[in-house]
């Protein structure tokens, strides 16, 4: 078995690898561990005055053509929250859910493509 930690396993092993690959010791994870964090969690948290000021622009400003694609299995970014981030976006369609990815949506490309083309072709 795999050690704790596994981002995504809809993706082999090998593939997990490949992510993993830029981060080959304790110091070049620094970011990515750092990172949950930062990001803002309340109203009062730094950075979520930018925040609000980019959901804002989504919801009113932007009037261009949008996709949002979440892997149904995705544990860190999953369905629930893309969806809000959807209700954010003006005009954006529904998300599309491709039922056999995770984290790791873009491993799935040919699905989201193909429903780009559709939407933005």
């Amino acid at each position: 078995a795999e050690a704790m930690g596994v981002i995504d396993d809809t993706v082999p092993q090998a593939v997990r690898e490949v992510y993993r690959a830029p981060f080959p010791d304790e110091r070049s994870k620094a970011g990515p561990r750092a990172f949950p964090a930062i990001v803002p969690t309340d109203m009062d948290s730094p950075g979520a005055e930018i925040s609000r000021r980019a959901r804002d622009w989504w919801q009113t400003e932007w009037s261009g053509p949008s996709l949002i694609a979440c892997g149904v299995h995705d544990q860190i970014l999953g369905l629930p929250i893309m969806q809000f981030v959807q209700s954010w976006i003006k005009g954006a369609p529904p998300v599309l859910e491709v039922s056999d990815a995770g984290h790791f949506v873009q491993e799935r490309g040919e699905v989201v493509a193909e429903k780009a083309l559709e939407l933005f072709g």
